[in-house]
């Protein structure tokens, strides 16, 4: 029931990392600050690592929400 689409891969992972990081670099992405080490140990370690299959659904999804033009909301942080 879910509105699932395909996607092929067109370049290496890597190369789709650097398509995403942008996104995280200017803090549209952000992380907790626990819960997600797993995650991002693969992203730190792409291709050292013996499984990157976390970082790869990341960057599918970013990748998805990018495509569809879904502007995610920036957060600006005051400091107090």
């Amino acid at each position: 029931m879910l509105p699932v689409v395909s996607m092929k891969p067109t370049t290496d992972k890597r190369s789709r990392l650097q398509v995403v990081a942008p996104y995280i670099k200017n803090g549209t992405v952000l992380f907790p600050r626990s819960g997600c080490e797993q995650l991002l140990g693969q992203v730190f370690n792409l291709g050292v690592e013996a499984h990157d299959d976390a970082c790869d659904a990341m960057v599918w999804l970013l990748q998805g929400l990018v495509n569809q033009g879904l502007e995610l909301p920036k957060i600006h942080w005051i400091e107090a």
